[in-house]
C-alpha cells in the first residue's frame, strides 16, 4: 500500500508538464475567467438573469481562452528548462505563478496593444488575476497528480523493464533502488565485467547480449535501461548496437556530467552539436520583454499603491523632521550612476564618501522607518527609477559609490554585477543574503548570488524571483 502511495503522488517532470496537466491547467483557467466575470457582474451590476447573458462574464471568458494559451506557452517554456526527475509540488506551485504573472503581463499587453480591453473593466481583469493565481496553484498541485490517475500512474507502468550495466556499478545499484521506490517496479538486472580486456570484451559483451535476449523474449513489454557510467565509448557502441536488434525501446542512463550539460540550452556551431552552459546577456527580444514587463508591472504597482504611498508620506513627515523621501547617488549599469529614490527611514540622509550601514537595534532608524524597513515599503519609491529606466523589478541591489569603491577592490568579479540593470530584488534578496554586511564575508557571498544572476539572467528567472520575493518580505528575514 506504501509502494501504491508513492507510485500516485511522485511523479515525473515530463507527467507534470505533459499535455493532460496542460489542458487541465487551460481547462481551469478558462472556468476561471467565466466565474471571475460572472462573479463582478453579480457584484458590481447586480445582474440577476441568465448567467450566460452577462456581458462582462462572456467577454472575460473569452479573454479566458487567451489567457490560457499564454499560460500554456510559459509553461512550456518552463519545461523545455526543467531537468528530468521526480516533481516536487512546491517547484510546480511556483513555476505555475511565474507562467502565470508572465502570461497574465502578456494578456494586458496584447488587449492594451490591439484596443480589446473596453469591454474589460479594471475591476474585472484584477479579479481574474486573482482568482487566476489562486487556481493556478490549486491545478499545479492537484492537476498532474490527476492527470496521471486517469492516463497512467507511471510512465514505466506495467512493464517489465530490464537493466544492463557494469558489475558493482553504483549507478546501476541506485537506478534499480530508485525504479523499485518510486515505480514499484521489479527490474531484471544485466551486468557485465567492463575492467576485462579488449581480447575478452567482444566474448563478454555477447555474453550479456545473450541473456538479454532471453529475458526480452520470456518478459512483457517494456524498455530497456543502459547504464553508461564508467563504460568507455567504444564498448558503449558496440553493446547498444547489439541491443538494436530487439523490439524494445532503449534509454541510456548518462552519468552526471552529461546529464548536467542536457539541462542547458543545445546549440549548434558548424555541424556540431554544443551546450550552452553560461547565456549571454538578453538578447534584443528578452530587453524588449523584460522592460515591458518591468513598465507593466511598476505602472500598475504604482496606482495600486499610491493610496498607501500617500499616507506613507504624511506618516513620515509627522515621526520625525526631515525629508519624506531619501535620495542617494549609487552605481547602475554599467558603472554609471544614478539618483535612487526610497521613503526616508532614518534621522539621517548620508550621501558621501563615507557611509554607514543599519544596523540591528540602529538608534538612526525612525519609529516608522522601522516598520518600512521590516516591510519592504521604503523601497516603493523605487518604481519611479524603473519607470525611468535607471532600474528593472530585478536584478542586484544598487550599492552606493563609497561601498562600490571599497568591494570592488576587495571581492573579484565585483563589477560583474554592473553588467546588468540593477534591481529593486534580486536573486541574493530572495535566498535570504540582505540587510547588513558587517563582514566582508558576507557581502562576498552576497556578491557570488549577484554575478549568478548576472550570467544566467532571462525572463523566467525574473518572474521566479518576483514570486519568490512575495514570501520573503512575508518572512521578513534581516530586515531592519
Amino acid at each position: 500500500m506504501e509502494i501504491q502511495s508513492r507510485r500516485i503522488d511522485q511523479i515525473t517532470n515530463e507527467q507534470a508538464y505533459g499535455v493532460a496537466a496542460s489542458l487541465c491547467d487551460g481547462a481551469v483557467i478558462f472556468t476561471v475567467s467565466f466565474i471571475s466575470g460572472l462573479a463582478y457582474d453579480l457584484v458590481s451590476r447586480g445582474y440577476r438573469g441568465d448567467a450566460f447573458s452577462l456581458t462582462g462574464a462572456g467577454v472575460l471568458a473569452g479573454a479566458g481562452v487567451l489567457a490560457a494559451l499564454l499560460f500554456y506557452a510559459c509553461q512550456r517554456s518552463r519545461a523545455l528548462r526543467t531537468p528530468y526527475g521526480v516533481s516536487m509540488a512546491n517547484e510546480r506551485v511556483q513555476n505555475g505563478l511565474s507562467s502565470w504573472i508572465t502570461g497574465f503581463a502578456l494578456f494586458l499587453f496584447i488587449i492594451l496593444t490591439m484596443k480589446l480591453s473596453p469591454g474589460l473593466p479594471f475591476g474585472e481583469l484584477l479579479t481574474f488575476f486573482l482568482f487566476g493565481a489562486v487556481a493556478v496553484v490549486v491545478s499545479r498541485v492537484a492537476g498532474p497528480i490527476l492527470s496521471v490517475r486517469f492516463f497512467g500512474r507511471n510512465a514505466l507502468d506495467g512493464q517489465h523493464v530490464i537493466v544492463i550495466g557494469p558489475r558493482n556499478s553504483s549507478t546501476l545499484s541506485r537506478l534499480i533502488g530508485d525504479l523499485r521506490k518510486i515505480a514499484g517496479l521489479n527490474p531484471l538486472p544485466v551486468v557485465f565485467n567492463e575492467a576485462c580486456s579488449d581480447e575478452a570484451w567482444p566474448r563478454e559483451v555477447e555474453k550479456a547480449l545473450s541473456y538479454t535476449r532471453r529475458l526480452a523474449h520470456d518478459a512483457e513489454p517494456g524498455k530497456i535501461l543502459v547504464v553508461s557510467r564508467g563504460v568507455s565509448q567504444d564498448r558503449l557502441e558496440s553493446l547498444l548496437r547489439g541491443l538494436a536488434a530487439l523490439p524494445r525501446a532503449i534509454c541510456v542512463i548518462l552519468d552526471e556530467t552529461t546529464a548536467n550539460l542536457l539541462r542547458y540550452r543545445r546549440t549548434t556551431v558548424g555541424t556540431n552539436i554544443a551546450v550552452e552552459i553560461q547565456s549571454a546577456h538578453f538578447n534584443p527580444l528578452e530587453r524588449a520583454l523584460k522592460r515591458a514587463l518591468d513598465v507593466v508591472l511598476a505602472s500598475c504597482l504604482l496606482i495600486i499603491s499610491a493610496p498607501f504611498m500617500a499616507a506613507i508620506a504624511v506618516a513620515i513627515k509627522l515621526d520625525s523632521p526631515g525629508p519624506i523621501l531619501f535620495r542617494q547617488i549609487r552605481t547602475g549599469y554599467r558603472g554609471q550612476t544614478f539618483r535612487i529614490f526610497k521613503f526616508r527611514t532614518m534621522t539621517v540622509t548620508e550621501n558621501g564618501p563615507d557611509i554607514v550601514q543599519a544596523q540591528k537595534n540602529d538608534g538612526r532608524v525612525t519609529r516608522i522607518g522601522r516598520l518600512l524597513r521590516r516591510t519592504s515599503l521604503d523601497e516603493t519609491p523605487q518604481l519611479l527609477n524603473v519607470l525611468a529606466g535607471d532600474m528593472s523589478l530585478v536584478g542586484p541591489r544598487p550599492h552606493a559609490i563609497a561601498h562600490d569603491k571599497s568591494y570592488a577592490l576587495q571581492i573579484p568579479n565585483y563589477t560583474l554585477r554592473q553588467h546588468v540593470l540593477p534591481g529593486i530584488t534580486g536573486w541574493a534578496q530572495v535566498n535570504g543574503f540582505r540587510g547588513e554586511t558587517a563582514a566582508i564575508d558576507a557581502m562576498r557571498i552576497r556578491v557570488e548570488h549577484d554575478v549568478w544572476y548576472a550570467k544566467h539572467c532571462s525572463v523566467a528567472l525574473d518572474i521566479r524571483i518576483l514570486v519568490r520575493t512575495l514570501l520573503e518580505i512575508l518572512r521578513a528575514r534581516n530586515a531592519y
